[in-house]
């Protein structure tokens, strides 16, 4: 199969076409005519990760955040582009258009979440989900987050209310806290929150809970294995499980 082939394969699941203006997807490092042999799957194309992709006989790698997003003013040898250029490795990248695709990113996350009745409301466009859980106090839902990622930390703050109705933005959502109230959410659930979405919080009378940018977001990645696996009879590797980020 060529590089081609598990683009197309791609579009159809998350068309690319539906990504956000400000974003960069489909194939950003390589030759849609190359062949595949090893797909690797990341959250993001480090260094590291590169040399991890040539020592499996990695000869495509999807990712969820562009490599390249912001315009290049140089491509050196220690960056991931020179580096994939260098051991003929393509790369692809499924950002936005996977964070809308069904069962892309947030249905993954909806669904560690334990959500049902989920929908997506209009005022999320298509970047986030809208769904109960059994009325419990948000405390127990951020332990319950913590658990089903495997995350070090999860930050949140308790309005005096159970959580009922959540909605959760994989990723940096904190800018939906008014889509998630208008929804009438009496939960956020995001991550990358800055200090001043939690006074607003305070404010609205709104759980918010901080689950961390990767640890939602990696989650993705565990069923676009399998869904690979199945179009294609190629070995496809996750190259890094784990949250590297440590907390004490």
């Amino acid at each position: 199969m060529k590089v081609s082939d598990v683009l197309q394969w791609i579009d159809e699941q998350a068309p690319f076409a539906t990504a956000c203006s400000f974003d960069n997807v489909g194939l950003l490092v390589g030759d849609e005519n190359a062949e595949v042999h090893t797909v690797g799957l990341a959250l993001d194309a480090t260094n590291l990760l590169v040399e991890r992709a040539k020592t499996l006989g990695v000869d495509l790698l999807i990712t969820h955040h562009p490599v390249i997003f912001d315009p290049l003013r140089r491509v050196t040898a220690n960056t991931p582009v020179y580096r994939m250029v260098q051991a003929g490795i393509s790369c692809i990248a499924a950002h936005t258009n996977l964070d809308k695709a069904p069962g892309g990113t947030n249905d993954a996350a909806a669904a560690a979440m334990g959500l049902y009745d989920i929908t997506s409301p209009e005022s999320f466009e298509s970047l986030g989900r809208l769904g109960l859980v059994d009325e419990q106090p948000v405390a127990l839902l951020a332990k319950r987050l913590k658990e089903a990622s495997h995350a070090s930390t999860v930050r949140f703050y308790d309005a005096g209310h159970a959580a009922r109705r959540v909605a959760v933005v994989a990723g940096s959502g904190g800018s939906m806290l008014e889509a998630a109230i208008e929804a009438g959410a009496d939960t956020l659930v995001t991550g990358d929150i800055k200090h001043d979405r939690f006074v607003e919080a305070e404010n609205r009378g709104i759980n918010l809970v901080e689950w961390n940018h990767y640890d939602a977001e990696h989650l993705v990645l565990f069923g676009l294995k399998e869904r690979l696996e199945a179009a294609f009879s190629v070995p496809v590797v996750l190259l890094r499980e784990d949250n590297i980020l440590q907390s004490v």
